[in-house]
């Protein structure tokens, strides 16, 4: 990950100003796309939808997490490994 401060951060309530309409505005809009896609999968797979969106963002903060720790390797193509790890618990490829 380019820059691990942003996702540290993020979890970082003290340092952050609740009252900033833009980063307001991209928590809404970040989990509306999360929304929208736990939707959709939901729809084609069936499930619970705010069940996908629970274990899409626990899994894409997990592996940020482990990536930041040094604890995976991703390998020269970091965008690759994620579909790849994401695909293994979806059943995709």
């Amino acid at each position: 990950m380019a820059h691990p401060g942003h996702f540290a951060v993020m979890w970082r309530f003290d340092l952050l100003d609740g009252a900033d309409e833009g980063l307001r505005e991209a928590a809404d809009a970040a989990r509306a796309a999360l929304d929208a896609g736990a939707a959709r999968h939901a729809a084609e797979h069936g499930g619970d939808p705010e069940a996908v969106a629970t274990a899409a963002w626990s899994f894409a903060h997990g592996l940020a997490t482990l990536l930041n720790a040094g604890l995976v390797d991703p390998g020269p193509d970091l965008a690759a490994f994620v579909r790849q790890a994401g695909g293994a618990l979806t059943g995709g490829s």
